[in-house]
């Protein structure tokens, strides 16, 4: 049976669901070394204040040389709903959250074509908004640049 999601994606928890307030959150540094393509999805439940997401790259899994890239997202315009908005560009200062609407999420698009050379590794990024703020990241491999029947590992 070929064309199955799971057998042609990677998904990883990238961050586990928390209260970003005070800490912000980072995810795990994940590989972009066998796929083209890594969507970060973020879903915000309680949404207290505005957050600034932005993307890094880095060429190990424990950030060595971390640099912070330009990326693109998307966001659904309401609560619990896939109404996902215009994919937009922005540059390597991020984007705001809108810091009120409570179960929404962001789609962060990465092209490993975008990444600064020998630069193989990427993780997601939230500052602390100041309030509560409970957030969880999924992260998706895709474009696998090896062919198999189990995706090979972001998180290595």
């Amino acid at each position: 049976m070929s064309g199955i999601f799971s057998q042609e994606n990677q998904i990883t928890q990238a961050a586990a669901p928390v209260d970003i307030n005070t800490a912000g959150v980072a995810s795990d540094w994940l590989s972009m070394a066998n796929y083209d393509r890594i969507t970060f999805i973020i879903s915000i439940g309680t949404h207290g204040g505005a957050s600034t997401i932005t993307v890094a790259n880095a060429s190990t899994n424990t950030g060595t040389g971390t640099a912070d890239i330009a990326f693109r997202y998307r966001k659904t315009a309401t609560t619990l709903v896939d109404d996902w908005g215009a994919l937009t560009a922005v540059a390597a200062t991020g984007v705001a959250t809108d810091g009120a609407t409570t179960n929404i999420m962001y789609l962060v698009e990465v092209d490993s074509q975008e990444l600064t050379d020998g630069m193989d590794f990427v993780q997601v990024k939230m500052s602390d908004p100041g309030v509560a703020t409970v957030v969880g990241v999924i992260g998706i491999g895709s474009r696998g640049k090896i062919k198999q029947a189990t995706p090979i590992s972001l998180q290595s």
